[in-house]
């Protein structure tokens, strides 16, 4: 460990098993050695290395696993990314891709250890090679060659095969420039991988290193009880990894990418506690909606139309705190005034026949979410009207809106709501809450809020969106609510819009004519696409006073 560091971390010590038994309940039957992670234990194969006479090299094959440990990948969060990188590149080789991961830190260790242990790690190597290597291990043993400068057939018999040749320089090459760099490596050796994981269904038949078990080391023998005994056929195929990578599935259905690793918010509750992060579950809930809903925001202060004309530069006028950061005259600010105070000293470019920003007639926002039963948990899967309420609050504090967001299920259920707001954390906690009852939308707190005023008030214009799936129609037909949300649009001064889950083959409910008659926007969604174009349509079709 000290190779690794001057000051290493206290590591359990190394664990040396010889019982068959022991073996196969730890997975450790075909490997020789295996680290794992999280407890930063040390699990040697004693049968193996008597039988392949290593145990001389022992000390060696410990400052290895030390640099799995210390180098490369040393933490879970370097393991699972280097895993989302593989399964990028090649989504056909889920199953491989702990080897191939296991095989690219292999290069980047030995290569550290190689200038120290030359004579030892070269014998260790050819004592672990296969009797008959798969063309996968033959490039990679070649790329030993070419990396340390050994004559060919030093680790393998020469071939005459110029493309293994070439492959195995470009291992060479890959592995001396990302020495220091796991992660930046990794989607180039992937490419390199690809022709030999196509020429067998099976390339590893040696497996070394670093892996995930399904469990944490069991404590003292690690002695399995009756019900757990695993048959060598069992051994092999079952998946010691804890982190299970995307399973195959149709092509009908989205695309399995990286990314799909975070399409539940369960997902990344685990990923913090794989950190050892201690973070909250409504907290990971929250950050998992506002890192889906950022991409899918409305642009900040949408400009009218105007002339399509080539502009020129017509001087400066003052930068506020409601533009994009993007638009600040940087250099003009700061001769302006040396110390920047954004919003009052802040400045940017005016243009000719630019479009003044004409302010709109609404500046608020009025969501009333469904949390009943029937609409998901948006703790245990992704809510789509949760994720549409967390796009529309942002777009509109980006407008300078004010937001009041309030949560409804059933008759008899609790509403929950909060004022109106331009705070962004209480407002998109709000909307993270779940009541789980039955569905009922509350049409006596519309009577409520937007009652019939005197002609002569001039009230504050709000927009009001409804979150909801069929259950919101529903009800409303049960109740012969439509007056009321006739009343209610009237009232408000702004215009308002229904967000319904609703299945793309379904047919149009009855309402949605009467509603649309009455001047609300229904929008029907199902995916990210419908709600970005959605809330688009929503900001550019407001007026403007």
């Amino acid at each position: 460990m000290k190779f690794w560091s001057a000051f290493p971390r206290a590591y359990p010590a190394p664990q040396l098993h010889t019982e068959p038994q022991q073996l196969l309940d730890l997975n450790l039957s075909h490997d020789l050695a295996r680290v794992h992670l999280r407890s930063g234990s040390v699990l040697l194969n004693g049968l193996r290395l008597k039988e392949a006479g290593l145990l001389t090299n022992l000390p060696l094959i410990l400052a290895h696993e030390a640099g799995h440990l210390l180098f490369s990948p040393a933490s879970l969060l370097v393991q699972r990314k280097s895993l989302e990188i593989l399964q990028s590149q090649l989504p056909n080789a889920s199953s491989e891709l702990p080897h191939l991961a296991n095989l690219w830190q292999d290069l980047l260790i030995n290569q550290r250890l190689y200038p120290v242990h030359q004579t030892d790690l070269i014998s260790l190597i050819k004592a672990l090679c296969p009797s008959q290597p798969t063309p996968l291990w033959q490039w990679v043993l070649r790329g030993y060659e070419y990396l340390w400068y050994l004559a060919p057939g030093s680790l393998i018999p020469i071939s005459n095969d110029p493309c293994l040749e070439a492959d195995a320089s470009d291992l060479a090459d890959l592995v001396h420039a990302f020495q220091n760099n796991d992660l930046g490596g990794l989607a180039g050796f992937a490419q390199l991988c690809k022709t030999y994981l196509d020429q067998e269904s099976r390339p590893f038949h040696m497996r070394e290193g670093t892996a995930w078990p399904s469990q944490q080391p069991r404590p003292a023998q690690f002695k399995a009880g009756k019900d757990q005994e695993t048959s060598p056929s069992n051994a092999e195929t079952e998946n010691p990894w804890s982190l299970e990578l995307p399973k195959p599935v149709s092509i009908s259905q989205h695309a399995q990418t990286a990314q799909n690793l975070h399409e539940n918010p369960q997902h990344w509750q685990k990923f913090w506690a794989e950190l050892g992060i201690d973070i909250s579950k409504r907290a990971s809930t929250l950050i998992f909606y506002r890192e889906k809903a950022l991409p899918l925001l409305a642009p900040w202060k949408i400009p009218m139309s105007g002339p399509p004309t080539d502009r020129l530069p017509e001087g400066l006028k003052p930068w506020r705190l409601d533009a994009p950061v993007q638009e600040i005259a940087w250099v003009e600010s700061l001769l302006n005034s040396p110390r920047v105070v954004p919003g009052l000293t802040t400045v940017k470019q005016r243009w000719s026949h630019e479009p003044e920003q004409v302010p709109s007639a609404v500046n608020r926002l009025d969501l009333y979410l469904d949390a009943s039963g029937s609409l998901p948990n948006p703790f245990l899967e992704k809510a789509w009207m949760v994720l549409t309420g967390f796009v529309l609050a942002l777009s509109a504090l980006h407008q300078g809106w004010s937001v009041r967001v309030t949560l409804w299920s059933g008759a008899n259920e609790p509403i929950q709501t909060q004022p109106f707001s331009r705070n962004e954390s209480t407002i998109l906690t709000a909307l993270t809450h779940y009541l789980g009852g039955s569905t009922r939308f509350p049409l006596e707190l519309f009577k409520e809020r937007y009652p019939e005023r005197n002609s002569l008030s001039k009230p504050e214009a709000s927009y009001i969106c409804l979150l909801s799936d069929q259950g919101l129609l529903d009800s409303l037909q049960a109740e012969q609510g439509l007056e009321v949300f006739k009343k209610t649009l009237k009232v408000s001064h702004g215009g308002g819009s229904l967000f319904l889950q609703w299945p793309a083959d379904a047919p149009a409910h009855i309402l949605f004519a009467p509603l649309q008659a009455q001047g609300w926007s229904i929008h029907p969604i199902q995916t990210e696409k419908d709600i970005h174009s959605a809330t688009q349509a929503l900001f550019r079709s407001l007026k403007h006073v």
